[in-house]
């Protein structure tokens, strides 16, 4: 159940680096596979301010590539 998609997905965001630093490897694949079904606005909106915060470059394009992604399966689905 997606009650708040946007801060489900800001919290996701700020948890996914931690889970790799610290190999948890089934909370890793977990967000990215949430990440990967998402189709909503607010969850890409949340990724684009991960991404404006300071981190990592390769981090803040992986927050990018996502909300791309998302961006463009909510315009799909509203099509």
């Amino acid at each position: 159940m997606d009650v708040k998609p946007g801060l489900s997905a800001y919290l996701m965001g700020r948890l996914y680096p931690l889970a790799d630093r610290m190999h948890v490897n089934d909370v890793y694949e977990a967000i990215e596979l949430w990440m990967f079904h998402s189709d909503k606005v607010a969850v890409a909106d949340a990724l684009a301010a991960l991404g404006a915060e300071p981190v990592r470059p390769l981090l803040r394009r992986r927050y990018q590539e996502w909300a791309d992604a998302i961006r463009k399966r909510a315009l799909q689905k509203s099509s």
